[in-house]
């Protein structure tokens, strides 16, 4: 999902402004101080004019997003887009593919019958780290300018972040334009061919 917002936040009798992020199971808010609630920890989530409460066991989470935000933010929760919305994949349009991809994508490629073909706009490319950054240097060189390249790869690690595989992608022509979580252990990282 990954919205965010400049919001007036209160919680447990504290308010003031700060950052609140919208994710696909969670929200977060930072300012004089923080909360990360997930949704399966809330017992309800509603909307009170200009509000988003997130109420849990214990405390009530208000985020001041005004109004149609509020009910943008509570509808992307109750109705959180898929991974191939995410992702921009359409049934039957067909992808190029190299390296091993998550499972979540084989399963979305699987569930909207996506070939895959070598001249497709899209490359969907699973990194496997530490050594294969190599691997996109050959997707960037591949692509046509103005075509989107996926990289999937793993969370968390000290040897490659995310950074280090953005970094790599804007030396090659390319820039990034989207990340989308695919698990709690993988990320896909969007770029496009520069012209």
């Amino acid at each position: 999902m990954g919205r965010e917002a400049t919001v007036v936040g209160t919680w447990q009798g504290q308010s003031g402004p700060g950052k609140a992020t919208l994710e696909t199971d969670f929200v977060r808010f930072s300012g004089p101080f923080r909360v990360r609630l997930t949704f399966a920890a809330c017992h309800n989530i509603d909307v009170d004019g200009p509000w988003l409460r997130f109420t849990t066991a214990d405390a009530v989470l208000a985020l001041e997003l005004g109004e149609p935000d509020a009910t943008r933010w509570l509808d992307r929760i109750r109705n959180p887009p898929s991974l191939a919305q995410k992702l921009g994949l359409k049934p039957g349009r067909p992808v190029r593919r190299a390296g091993p991809l998550p499972p979540e994508v084989e399963a979305e490629l699987a569930r909207l019958k996506i070939p895959a073909a070598p001249d497709a706009p899209v490359i969907l490319l699973g990194l496997t780290l530490p050594g294969g950054l190599g691997a996109l240097d050959e997707a960037a060189a591949s692509v046509a300018p103005g075509l989107d390249i996926w990289v999937f790869f793993e969370k968390g690690r000290k040897d490659v972040t995310a950074t280090d595989v953005i970094m790599r992608g804007r030396v090659l022509g390319l820039t990034d334009t989207k990340v989308c979580r695919v698990s709690d252990t993988m990320t896909g990282q969007r770029f496009r061919k520069r012209p």
